[in-house]
């Protein structure tokens, strides 16, 4: 059973708790580009329970696929994302700790899955998940 499930609404997607109406993150309608060997889906966040107010016009998740030696590269970017629990653009070291611990392990551990399932359904093979860190645009990993 998953706790949060995704939902169209109205071309866009909505992350909700247990199948309510009460939408954790709701994204825009994708932008996809592609061709045989890549593929490139953005997702604008515009809204929330889980996003400071104000700021639900920033943020964007960027999903892209490349076919690489036999297999297939994932890479997930997540940028401009003003989490609830951070409290502001500019949060104290307490909010930042309390997001790490509990928001942002989470987030990590369901994209790993997430990716991974991708992974298998887009191969056919279940491959070993190499995780790597990269900073953007002189990004804060939080």
């Amino acid at each position: 059973m998953t706790l949060v499930r995704p939902a169209k609404v109205n071309g866009g997607i909505h992350f909700r708790l247990l199948g309510s109406s009460l939408s954790l993150l709701s994204f825009s309608p994708p932008e996809i580009k592609g061709d045989t060997e890549s593929y490139d889906a953005t997702l604008c966040l515009c809204g929330g329970f889980l996003v400071q107010q104000g700021e639900c016009e920033r943020g964007r998740f960027r999903l892209t696929a490349k076919r690489s030696d036999g297999g297939v590269t994932l890479s997930v970017e997540l940028s401009d994302y003003c989490p609830l629990l951070l409290g502001s653009s500019r949060p104290s070291r307490l909010r930042k700790v309390s997001y790490k611990l509990t928001q942002a392990y989470i987030h990590k551990a369901v994209t790993i899955r997430f990716l991974a399932g991708l992974c298998r359904k887009l191969t056919g093979r279940s491959l070993p998940v190499k995780v790597r860190t990269q900073s953007l645009n002189g990004g804060e990993e939080i």
